[in-house]
């Protein structure tokens, strides 16, 4: 269940244009045909992984990133799913 707090920082977040420059920030870390994970993401934008992996599932909702299968981490060692712009 979301709390009321969770749910009035969400809403000021997006009101405050936050998610998009995140989201921005994000898509142009990213080149085009490579897939990165989500450390990869924050190592690359220097972004932490809550927003992170936040603001990734809002760009795949909206078509911008797909997923691009399984691999090991560069970072971390483990096979995770990673994602491409699309």
């Amino acid at each position: 269940m979301v709390t009321q707090t969770s749910l009035l920082a969400f809403t000021e977040h997006l009101g405050s244009g936050g998610a998009g420059r995140q989201h921005r920030i994000i898509l142009d870390a990213l080149c085009w045909g490579d897939n990165y994970s989500n450390m990869e993401i924050c190592s690359l934008t220097g972004l932490p992984i809550n927003v992170v992996t936040a603001r990734v599932f809002e760009l795949r909702a909206n078509d911008f990133l797909v997923e691009a299968g399984k691999r090991r981490c560069s970072l971390t060692k483990r096979e995770v799913l990673v994602w491409q712009r699309r």
